[in-house]
């Protein structure tokens, strides 16, 4: 496979009750493929369909100086 290649994974997961919320797990393949830990974000694209994606320090860094700046303006 060549680098600009992408590997395109499909799993079936089970919701689980986690306390008072619903959750499902990262496939194992995805979470060593995008190098994601504990305590790591991943941000969650949703309408009817969800996606998501790591989000590493860089990006959250940026988004939060983003609306630290938009909270300033109003």
């Amino acid at each position: 496979m060549s680098k600009m290649e992408k590997k395109v994974g499909k799993d079936v997961r089970s919701v689980i009750r986690l306390g008072d919320s619903l959750a499902i797990t990262l496939p194992s393949e995805y979470v060593r493929a995008n190098s994601i830990k504990k305590g790591d974000k991943v941000e969650l694209l949703f309408d009817r369909e969800l996606v998501a994606r790591p989000l590493k320090q860089e990006e959250l860094r940026k988004t939060l100086l983003k609306i630290e700046e938009e909270i300033g303006e109003n």
